[in-house]
Protein backbone atom coordinates (compact mmCIF):
# COMPACT_ATOMS: atom_id res chain seq x y z
CA UNK A 1 0.00 0.00 0.00
CA UNK A 2 1.19 3.74 -0.65
CA UNK A 3 0.87 6.81 0.88
CA UNK A 4 0.50 9.99 -1.50
CA UNK A 5 1.76 13.03 -0.83
CA UNK A 6 0.56 16.04 -1.39
CA UNK A 7 2.47 16.49 -4.94
CA UNK A 8 2.01 13.04 -5.70
CA UNK A 9 -1.81 13.75 -5.08
CA UNK A 10 -1.88 16.80 -7.80
CA UNK A 11 0.42 14.45 -10.14
CA UNK A 12 -1.86 11.73 -9.96
CA UNK A 13 -5.17 14.11 -10.54
CA UNK A 14 -3.58 15.87 -13.50
CA UNK A 15 -2.15 12.73 -15.41
CA UNK A 16 -3.22 10.26 -17.47
CA UNK A 17 -3.31 7.29 -14.68
CA UNK A 18 -6.40 9.27 -12.84
CA UNK A 19 -9.01 6.44 -14.59
CA UNK A 20 -6.59 3.69 -13.14
CA UNK A 21 -7.83 1.50 -10.19
CA UNK A 22 -6.34 2.56 -6.68
CA UNK A 23 -9.23 1.54 -4.21
CA UNK A 24 -7.10 -0.19 -0.98
CA UNK A 25 -4.01 0.97 -2.78
CA UNK A 26 -3.48 4.37 -1.65
CA UNK A 27 -4.01 6.01 1.53
CA UNK A 28 -3.02 9.70 1.90
CA UNK A 29 -2.30 11.98 5.38
CA UNK A 30 -5.17 14.27 6.74
CA UNK A 31 -2.44 16.73 6.56
CA UNK A 32 -2.48 16.47 2.45
CA UNK A 33 -6.24 16.91 2.74
CA UNK A 34 -5.70 20.03 4.40
CA UNK A 35 -3.33 21.48 2.08
CA UNK A 36 -5.51 20.14 -1.15
CA UNK A 37 -9.20 21.23 -0.27
CA UNK A 38 -8.28 25.18 -0.28
CA UNK A 39 -6.53 25.23 -3.74
CA UNK A 40 -9.05 22.39 -5.46
CA UNK A 41 -11.91 25.37 -3.90
CA UNK A 42 -10.16 28.35 -5.50
CA UNK A 43 -9.65 26.32 -8.99
CA UNK A 44 -13.65 25.80 -8.60
CA UNK A 45 -16.31 23.23 -8.56
CA UNK A 46 -14.61 21.12 -11.64
CA UNK A 47 -11.15 20.65 -9.91
CA UNK A 48 -13.27 20.04 -6.53
CA UNK A 49 -15.18 17.44 -7.90
CA UNK A 50 -12.42 15.57 -9.32
CA UNK A 51 -10.79 15.69 -5.90
CA UNK A 52 -13.41 14.68 -3.82
CA UNK A 53 -13.78 11.71 -6.25
CA UNK A 54 -10.55 10.78 -5.83
CA UNK A 55 -10.74 11.22 -1.81
CA UNK A 56 -13.28 9.07 -1.95
CA UNK A 57 -11.37 5.85 -2.72
CA UNK A 58 -8.43 6.92 -0.81
CA UNK A 59 -7.98 5.71 3.01
CA UNK A 60 -7.37 9.05 5.11
CA UNK A 61 -4.89 8.27 7.88
CA UNK A 62 -5.31 10.92 11.25
CA UNK A 63 -2.17 12.38 12.93
CA UNK A 64 -1.23 10.25 16.18
CA UNK A 65 0.64 11.33 19.34
CA UNK A 66 3.28 8.86 17.78
CA UNK A 67 3.65 10.27 14.75
CA UNK A 68 4.06 13.92 16.18
CA UNK A 69 6.59 12.13 18.43
CA UNK A 70 8.44 10.71 15.60
CA UNK A 71 8.19 13.71 13.39
CA UNK A 72 9.75 15.91 16.42
CA UNK A 73 12.71 13.44 16.90
CA UNK A 74 13.34 13.84 12.93
CA UNK A 75 12.85 18.06 13.08
CA UNK A 76 15.30 18.23 15.15
CA UNK A 77 17.55 15.69 13.57
CA UNK A 78 17.24 17.74 10.71
CA UNK A 79 18.16 20.75 12.33
CA UNK A 80 21.00 19.35 13.82
CA UNK A 81 22.32 18.16 10.56
CA UNK A 82 21.83 21.40 9.11
CA UNK A 83 18.93 20.14 6.70
CA UNK A 84 16.11 21.99 8.26
CA UNK A 85 12.33 20.62 6.35
CA UNK A 86 9.14 21.67 6.59
CA UNK A 87 7.31 19.89 9.40
CA UNK A 88 4.17 19.40 7.34
CA UNK A 89 7.20 17.00 4.93
CA UNK A 90 8.48 15.52 8.18
CA UNK A 91 5.11 14.50 9.17
CA UNK A 92 4.12 13.00 6.27
CA UNK A 93 7.36 10.95 6.20
CA UNK A 94 6.75 9.74 10.06
CA UNK A 95 3.27 8.70 8.72
CA UNK A 96 4.74 6.84 6.44
CA UNK A 97 7.11 4.99 8.72
CA UNK A 98 4.85 4.39 11.11
CA UNK A 99 1.99 2.61 9.09
CA UNK A 100 4.56 1.01 6.85
CA UNK A 101 3.78 2.46 3.72
CA UNK A 102 5.21 3.40 0.70
CA UNK A 103 5.64 7.06 0.37
CA UNK A 104 5.06 8.28 -3.50
CA UNK A 105 6.05 11.97 -3.75
CA UNK A 106 7.89 14.13 -6.59
CA UNK A 107 9.84 16.40 -4.19
CA UNK A 108 13.35 15.88 -3.25
CA UNK A 109 12.90 16.86 0.01
CA UNK A 110 11.54 13.98 1.07
CA UNK A 111 15.87 12.67 -0.24
CA UNK A 112 17.14 14.49 3.24
CA UNK A 113 14.42 13.34 5.64
CA UNK A 114 15.12 9.73 4.26
CA UNK A 115 18.76 10.26 5.00
CA UNK A 116 17.90 10.60 8.36
CA UNK A 117 14.53 8.50 9.44
CA UNK A 118 15.06 5.54 7.34
CA UNK A 119 11.55 4.74 5.44
CA UNK A 120 10.45 3.79 2.41
CA UNK A 121 9.88 6.13 -0.23
CA UNK A 122 10.20 7.13 -3.77
CA UNK A 123 10.33 10.39 -5.43
CA UNK A 124 8.82 9.87 -8.99
CA UNK A 125 9.44 12.16 -11.79
CA UNK A 126 7.14 13.20 -14.49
Amino acid sequence: MYLFDTSAVIDWLYSKRLGEKIDGQVSISVLSLGELLPAAKKKGNKTLNTLEKFLNNVQKIPVTEDIARLASDMKYKLIKEGKEKLLFDIMIAATAKINRLKLITLDTDFDAIGEVMQYDYEVIQT
